[in-house]
Parts: structure tokens; sequence; C-alpha cells
């Protein structure tokens, strides 16, 4: 009877194994299934599926046919040639199956581009990259299977789709111009929303799509990683339709346009006032869409989006494809809030880490009546943090920071924005930008430990310290808050005062420490400031740290620089015995100064739309203040060679110090510099006639 049961037992323990790895089969199967719809028509699947089954049926029978041509290939040696029959079945001069391709003759394509997003992407993450197309390109796929559009593929930040095919479809133009209104008007939507995750430039961008219509070769190129595909000249013309249009716009061609009047939608078009000079084509008339999305045959101007006139576009920004983009009152309130959020995450992790015990705790209340000196007086050789044990001892529970420190932090980041001026370069949009680079270049920290086991990178050292990382970030942010239009060297002679107050170097820096710390110490931000430090340790390292990153932007004072210079050379250079006890202090104290410094200057080192948008803008700053009389000298006559000297004597030696001391990433610094080395050598070809540009467009805008 126990040999019974046991024979029992083992039939059921087998039986449950083999239905759950049926059941795995079957959800895998599935799964594959899915992916493979997703990427081919069902007709075509249906071929690929027949042409595999016919290259298993062949395999089958190669061991006979290898008998049956051995007499041939014997034949072919004796002739001198060196292929066998085998070889030629295998290594394929052609495959043995009919390709899987056929002729559509009425399909419409697409081609959709975000513009702006080459200069965009290169100021962020790869991971935002992604999460940006994902999010786009995803919402794109939903809509496609609403409206019977089949998505062909993406190439880069490209997206192709057709509507025509597999299906026929007698209405396909009037399909795919609904289906890119319905594109435009979910960009716009989610671009908005990610704009407070990804950084507010993200609302800037825009797609600019292009329609053509007519006949296509679709199918599949069979080999490594096939895929369907479309070949012919509406792909190329659809293209074009695309590379030729503008942001916020859908572009077809006469092609498209014909299809659009035939089916009654002629209040759809509006035609283009020049014609289009297409690579390949040369001079096209082209065509507006102006169909609502969703459907809707009502009219409506895409000027509501896109307000351009024929002489307007020829006059577009340097960044992206759009008109040039005003900081407007909604973008400073969402670039406040990104900011806050950004500060709001690092007091979470200064919550998270604190273990200061109630004894050691300041009072916050008596703060304000601490009067300090000069702030370039407060300068030391490194900033003094806490072993890195004691790190590695504190933290690890989930703590937030309370809602009052919240409210108090958005509000003081308004107020430090109501407090920059209105200038072109020196701005809070500006300083935005500076702020998420610090933030990138955090995450660019190579946090691996020595290969002795030994903790000794600065770079953990500064990713275990929130509160170094909350006073660089924050310098970021208010680095240029008193800067009024001019050079340091100008603002002295406008304000003895202040050039007394300040020893006459780092003036509108030290102002600007100044303005933000007594901000900061006014009674309504007492929560904000316990959420920042609890002692009187914190404090000082946190003060210390500010100053030295604020400082750290100012380039021109010689004292500094050179002070600068000999501490990078003792911090990574080599030292004595007794100065190795502080070079983890000092090492941690000129990266956290490096970093702002590259930040501020890091328009130089990304793509060359963001280098000319923020040094065109540097530009009329200057040449404004020369034109107002504050500035002597023309500008113009010596931008050029300036904007060349800055890459030869700053730049460059800036991004080498990056990449010689191997604490960052080192494939982030390649691509800065070789962003950088284009920049200059674009900017020695065309810095003549962009200088001209600015000047016209100084001029024009003072005249009107």
């Amino acid at each position: 009877s126990s040999a019974f049961f046991f024979l029992i037992v083992s039939y059921f323990m087998y039986d449950w194994f083999v239905r759950r790895r049926n059941s795995k089969v079957v959800r895998l199967a599935a799964k594959t299934s899915e992916i493979v719809s997703s990427l081919f028509p069902s007709i075509v699947r249906e071929r690929l599926y027949a042409d595999k089954q016919q290259k298993q049926e062949q395999a089958n029978g190669q061991n006979a046919f290898k008998n049956a041509t051995y007499q041939q290939e014997k034949a072919l040696h004796r002739q001198g040639s060196t292929v066998t029959m085998n070889q030629m079945d295998e290594e394929g001069f052609m495959y043995k199956s009919s390709p899987i391709a056929d002729l559509y003759a009425d399909t419409t394509i697409m081609f959709a581009d975000i513009a702006g997003f080459t200069s965009w992407s290169s100021t962020r993450e790869p991971a935002q990259v992604f999460t940006l197309l994902e999010t786009i390109y995803g919402a794109f796929d939903t809509i496609a299977k609403r409206r019977r559009v089949f998505k062909v593929e993406t190439i880069g930040d490209c997206y192709v789709a057709v509507a025509g095919l597999p299906d026929p479809m007698k209405d396909h133009a009037v399909t795919m111009c609904r289906y890119a209104k319905d594109c435009l008007h979910k960009m716009r939507e989610l671009t908005q929303r990610l704009g407070q995750v990804l950084g507010p430039d993200t609302m800037e961008l825009d797609m600019r799509c292009g329609l053509h219509s007519g006949a296509v070769t679709a199918g599949v190129l069979r080999g490594e990683k096939g895929r369907f595909q479309l070949f012919g000249d509406t792909m190329n013309t659809a293209s074009r339709m695309e590379s030729t249009g503008r942001k916020g716009m859908v572009q077809v061609s006469q092609q498209t346009a014909d299809l659009l009047l035939a089916a009654g939608k002629k209040h759809w078009l509006k035609p283009r006032e020049e014609k289009v000079n297409a690579k390949g084509k040369g001079e096209l008339q082209t065509y507006w869409v102006t169909t609502r999305s969703s459907g809707s045959d009502a009219g409506l101007s895409t000027d509501d989006h896109n307000p351009l006139s024929s002489e307007d576009s020829e006059h577009l920004s340097s960044f992206g494809d759009g008109v040039d983009v005003r900081f407007t009152e909604d973008m400073a309130q969402s670039h406040v809030k990104w900011n806050a959020d950004l500060l709001r995450g690092i007091l979470n992790t200064i919550a998270q880490k604190r273990c200061a015990p109630e004894s050691a705790r300041i009072d916050h209340n008596a703060e304000s009546e601490i009067k300090y000196g000069p702030s370039i007086d407060e300068l030391r050789e490194f900033v003094t943090f806490p072993p890195i044990e004691s790190y590695l001892e504190s933290g690890g529970e989930e703590a937030l920071v309370d809602y009052e420190a919240y409210e108090e932090l958005e509000d003081f980041v308004a107020a430090v924005a109501e407090m920059y001026g209105d200038h072109p370069y020196h701005n809070f949009e500006h300083a935005s930008r500076v702020t998420m680079s610090v933030i990138k270049m955090f995450g660019e920290l190579n946090t691996e430990p020595s290969a002795s086991g030994r903790v000794m990178n600065p770079a953990v050292l500064l990713s275990m310290d929130p509160v170094a990382q909350l006073g660089c970030v924050l310098a970021a942010l208010v680095q240029d808050l008193s800067h009024t239009g001019v050079p340091n060297s100008v603002f002295i002679g406008e304000n003895d005062e202040l050039a007394a107050t300040y020893g006459g170097r780092c003036v509108s820096e030290q102002q600007s420490i100044d303005s933000v710390w007594e901000l900061l110490m006014e009674s309504k931000y007492i929560n904000l400031r316990r959420a920042i430090y609890h002692t009187e340790e914190e404090k000082q390292r946190f003060r210390q740290v500010f100053i030295h990153c604020v400082l750290a932007t100012d380039v021109t004072d010689a004292k500094l620089s050179e002070s600068r210079k000999e501490r990078w050379n003792k911090a990574f250079g080599i030292v004595s015995r007794a100065e190795a006890n502080n070079r983890l202090n000092l090492q941690a104290t000129m990266l956290l100064e490096t970093i702002v410094q590259a930040s501020d200057l890091i328009h130089t080192m990304q793509h060359w739309e963001v280098y000319e948008k923020w040094g065109g803008k540097l530009f009329e700053e200057v040449y404004q203040a020369h034109v107002e009389g504050r500035i002597e000298g023309d500008p113009s006559t010596s931008w050029i060679e300036g904007e060349t000297k800055m890459f030869d004597n700053l730049v460059f030696p800036l991004t080498e110090r990056l990449l010689e001391c191997k604490i960052f990433k080192q494939g982030t610094i390649n691509a800065y510099i070789d962003f950088a080395k284009d920049n200059r050598n674009q900017w020695t070809q065309d810095g003549a006639t962009i200088v001209g540009d600015l000047v016209a467009k100084v001029h024009a805008t003072r005249s009107s």
C-alpha cells in the first residue's frame, strides 16, 4: 500500500510540473506573439511563418541533398572553382523562397520629428532621454491603434507611420492628417507634464510633421534582425516634407493636398506662402493642414500655436526650430516649481541621514542677529567634511521633511526668482539651467570604491553628504542674482559703495551671497533652516560650500583663479604625508567648485544650438549695455576673438581637469570635450555672420 501511495503522489507531482511547464510555454508564446504582432502586419506574419516552415522542411532534407550533390561538387573543383554547391546554398547568393514584399499603391506616409530634441538631449542623462521618447511615442502608438494607422519605425527621435497598408484605406490621406494633428496635441499635453520631471525647457519641445501620399514597396528584409520596412520615392518625399516644415505644424505635399480636396477637405488646407526647396526634388508647392484633433472637421488656424508669416520663418530661433521663446510668467512659475522639487529631494536625503542629538541643535530663532563680513574673507583652502564612517553609520530609515518646510522652500525659490533682473543672459532661466547641470554632474560622479577596498574617493564623500550637495545646488541657482547686465569691472565703477564694501573683488557674487543669506535668515523660513541644518557644524559646512561654489563662478578674478589652480594641483598631484591627511577634504572642495564652474559654462560643452542660443543671449546683454553707454568700446569688434580665447584658455583646460582627475564617468566628459571642439570650430566659421546678425537684432529691438 505504501508503494501504491508513493506512486500516486509521484504521478500527481509529475502532472503538476508538466502543467506548470506548459503554462509557462503558453505565456511565453503569447508574449512572443504580442511582440511579433507589434512589429509586423498580420499578412506579413503569416508569410513569415510560412517561410520559416519552408526553411525547416529544407533543413530536414539537407542530409539527403548533400549526398546527391557530392559528385557535382567534385566536378566544380576539377574546373577550378572553390565554391561548393553547399556553400552557395548556405551563404546565400539569394534566398530560395520568394521575398516577402508587396506594392501598395494608395498610402500616406507621415514623418514626425521632435523639434529641438538634439539640443535638449545633449543636456540630459540617458534615462531622461528615454523617459521622454517612451512617453511620447507610447502615446502615439495608442493613437495609431485608434486611427487604424500602422507604425513603421522610429529612427532616432523621428516617428514614421503609414495609413493605407496593410489593409487598403480609401481615406488614407484624411486619416493620416487627423492622426498627425492628434499627435501634435498629445505632444503639447505631455511636454507640459514632463516639464515638471525632466526640466522646464521640456515644455518648449514640439513636433514637426510632414505627409506625402503615393505608392510604396513594403516588406521584410530577411536576415539578422529583420523588420518590416517601406521603400520608394514616397518615403523620400515624406521625409522632405518633415525636414522643411515648421515646429508645431503639419506640412503636406501637393499629392496629399489633392486627395484632401477630393475628399471635400478644402477648408483644411492653407497654401504655404513660399515654395519649398527640397533636396533632390527642386521647388515644391506645399500646404499647411489646419484640422482640429480628435476627428473634427472644423477649421483651426495653425497660427493659434505657431503664428509665423513667411518673413518670420526666416528668423527662427537658434534653439530648435521654433520662434524665440520668451521667458513668460508661466514659464517662470514652472522653473520655480521644478527647482523647488529638486531641492526638496535633497532635503529629504538630509532628513534621512541626519543623526544629530537634540542637545547639539542650535537656536534657529537667534540666527538673524548674526552678522558676517565680506564672504570672500571666509574662503579657506578646503571645506572640512565629516568622516565617511559617520555617514555609513547614520540614517537608513525613511524620513520626510515637515510640510511647513516644503511650503517655505517653494516660497523661498519664488523670492529668489523675483530678485533676478530681466537680462537676456544672467536671469533665472539661465540659473535653472546651471542648476540642472550641477545635478547631472553629481550623477556622473564615479563612486566606485578603490581596488584596495578603502573608500578614499572624494566622489563617495560628496555623494554621501546631502548638506554639501544642497549648498552647491543653491549656489548654482543664486550665483547671478545680483548681476546687473555688465561685468564686475563695470559694476564696480557704477557702485562705489558696494566696491568699498567688498574690497573691489567679486562684487556681484558677494552681493548675491549676502542677499540670499539674508533672505534665508528671515523668520518666515525658520522651518526651512531647520530642515537644512540642525547643528553649528552643519550650518558652517553648508555656508562654506555655498560661498566657495558661488565665488568659483567668477573666472575673471586673477587671485582666485591662481588660488584654484594651486589648490587643484595640490589636491590631485603629489603631496607630502602631512598634507595627505587633508587631501580628501581638499579634493572634495575642488570638485564642488569645478562642478559649479563647469555648469556655469555648460552651454559651451553642449550641442551647437544650445551654445549659439546662450552665447547669443550673452552678446545681446553686453552689446545692449554698450548701446546704453554703460560699456565703452564696441564689444562686437572683439567678440569673435574673445569667444575663441574663452574656449582655449578656459573651457578646454576645465574639461581636461574633469578628465584627468578620473572622478567623473569618462563617457560624459568625453562628450563635453567633443561638443566644445565642434562648437569652437563652427564658431570660427560662422562667428562673424552670427555677430553681425545679433548686432542688427539688438538695434531692431531698440527701434521697435
